[in-house]
């Protein structure tokens, strides 16, 4: 795990939800460590965030619309993934924490 995580680098994203009405109450806060230099680094987590931000978006207008939930943990996830996959060539860990209060 130690060897992977050097390698391919890990991503944090969390979420503040709201546990009753499940929505999101806070902007998204993307963290990483072990993907790229500072410079890029900052500029590719400023994109992940508004990456993070359009899934919210998505989520919101299905819970309205829809009245279906999306497991958006793992929508994140999947999506970082592909994101960073994209951006550099490598599939870092990815754990998005959504908490629910």
């Amino acid at each position: 795990d130690r060897r992977q995580l050097g390698e391919k680098g890990v991503v944090f994203s969390l979420l503040v939800r709201n546990a009753e009405s499940r929505r999101i109450l806070t902007t998204a806060e993307v963290m990483a460590k072990g993907l790229a230099s500072e410079q890029v680094e900052l500029w590719l987590l400023e994109e992940a965030k508004n990456k993070v931000q359009a899934i919210v978006k998505d989520y919101e207008l299905q819970l309205t619309t829809q009245g279906v939930e999306m497991d958006l943990q793992e929508t994140i996830r999947i999506e970082l993934r592909r994101f960073f996959l994209a951006n550099l060539g490598k599939k870092p860990t990815v754990v998005p924490i959504v908490l629910d209060l």
